[in-house]
């Protein structure tokens, strides 16, 4: 919390409906991306977001981002999850450029775009038919 300030908007550098993403460099130099999501007063959430974490945690995997660890806390209305950190931004916005805060880029051309596209579906392939048991990743962007 103290890298981020408590984790203030200057930190943040993506978020969803229900989270947001922020940068944290320790002062060893490590990087991570924490994502915090907002808690509502439901158990059901609750016990989602535990087996999220569960399952997100045992999956190794070169095309996915590993959780490096977790936080909940009720009091503070977020329970956070701690990944490594993606240099240069998501795919997202390589793809489409549209964040106000990404610095102007080159435009992608068509063989590397095509080289992300296939090592996109070589992650969800995975998850889809290879991890034991299978996850349906539904929020592909």
């Amino acid at each position: 919390m103290e890298a981020t300030n408590n984790l203030s908007d200057e930190f943040i550098i993506g978020s969803g409906g229900s989270e947001t993403i922020y940068r944290e460099e320790f002062v060893t130099g490590e990087i991570v991306a924490i994502k915090r999501i907002w808690w509502k007063d439901d158990v059901f959430l609750d016990k989602s977001f535990a087996r999220e974490v569960k399952t997100i945690g045992r999956i190794k995997h070169k095309r996915l981002l590993k959780l490096l660890g977790y936080w909940c806390n009720k009091m503070a209305g977020s329970d956070l999850l701690i990944y490594e950190y993606m240099e240069n931004g998501s795919v997202y916005d390589w793809m489409h450029r549209e964040q106000e805060n990404v610095k102007k880029r080159e435009t992608l051309d068509w063989d590397t775009r095509l080289n992300i596209a296939v090592e996109l579906a070589q992650g969800v392939e995975y998850l889809h038919n290879d991890c034991v048991p299978m996850i349906i990743h539904r929020d592909n962007k």
